[in-house]
């Protein structure tokens, strides 16, 4: 005959959340996979943002000039110009390397 003490041992531990979270974590496998698909979606969200804030690099550049034609180009229009077309090609090169990381982390998954 078992008596009440038996019986609540041969349940399991109760386990707080942060063991559960942990524990999922490990049956879930975050591997270099999840770490990449991650990663393909955080160069992705950075890429977008700096070319809505830049524009595209592919546009007519100004050359320095305001929209009154001077004789000589503006050094600063001209630097702020080289400064959105770097900006703007590198929002559009994470856009393609995080597509990249994405369709990698897919097709090599289990």
């Amino acid at each position: 005959m078992e008596t009440p003490l038996e019986t609540k041992s041969r349940r399991p531990p109760v386990r707080l959340d942060w063991q559960n979270a942990q524990a999922r974590r490990k049956r879930a496998g975050w591997g270099p996979m999840k770490a990449l698909n991650v990663f393909g979606l955080v160069a992705n969200l950075i890429g977008v943002i700096l070319l809505f804030r830049y524009g595209m690099p592919y546009r007519i550049p100004t050359e320095g000039f305001s929209f009154l034609t001077t004789e000589t180009p503006n050094p600063a229009e001209l630097a702020t110009d080289t400064l959105y077309w770097w900006l703007g090609l590198l929002g559009l090169s994470l856009i393609v390397v995080g597509t990249g990381a994405q369709i990698v982390a897919t097709l090599f998954s289990r």
